[in-house]
């Protein structure tokens, strides 16, 4: 039995996927390299990594961690050593380094797994960070999300109704970082990104059946 936290022993992995991809998670938690800490098992380290994202998934709570600090797969094995890629592409959308998590996240919109329901809780939390490179990437995907009745609301939309928590605090952030790194790039708040895929995404949860802008709790 280990004693390391959670967030550096990998068994976060297993509480951060539905129970019938058990297998895929277990063996992702064993295959991810050895947590390393760049700055030396600092206190600002852990506590970052330990805070944890929930969310609600057709009954089941789940969580992942705002970051991780396991190293990087090979870049020449990317994300295809295990027995479900799109489930190790999942985890390293929290990877600390930019770069790591978008290319989880260019893996995970290649297939038709970034529709499914346990995937859009880590497609949706890159948007309400701050690289907005990783928000455009996440926008020219979700392209057809603001179409009322297609399978990209349908599928965003089902999930984000059992998460209200979640699109309050994209919309706050996606303001916070446009106001505080992207008023230059974008002159008004509804050009940049972030803040036009929070609106979507909330029209989405709303035809899904949550009120428009979800309440404050």
């Amino acid at each position: 039995m280990t004693n390391e936290p959670w967030f550096q022993d990998a068994s976060w992995v297993r509480a951060a996927f539905p129970g019938a991809l058990g297998p895929e998670a277990a063996e992702v938690a064993q295959l991810l390299p050895p947590y390393d800490d760049p700055w030396g098992a600092s206190a600002f380290t852990a506590t970052a990594t330990a805070h944890a994202v929930p969310f609600a998934l057709e009954g089941e709570m789940l969580a992942f961690p705002s970051r991780i600090y396991h190293g990087a797969l090979p870049a020449d094995t990317s994300f295809v050593i295990s027995l479900s890629p799109v489930v190790a592409a999942c985890a390293y959308t929290r990877h600390h380094d930019g770069h790591v998590r978008q290319r989880a996240l260019q893996t995970l919109l290649r297939g038709p797994s970034a529709m499914a329901p346990w995937v859009v809780p880590y497609v949706v939390k890159l948007v309400d960070e701050y690289v907005v490179e990783i928000v455009e990437d996440v926008a020219a995907f979700l392209t057809e999300v603001d179409v009322e009745g297609s399978p990209q609301q349908r599928a965003y939309g089902r999930v984000l109704v059992q998460n209200p928590e979640m699109l309050r605090l994209l919309r706050a952030r996606a303001s916070s970082y446009w106001d505080c790194y992207y008023r230059r790039r974008y002159r008004r708040l509804e050009e940049y990104p972030g803040h036009r895929l929070a609106l979507a995404l909330s029209r989405a949860a709303a035809f899904e059946g949550a009120p428009w802008p979800p309440p404050r709790p």
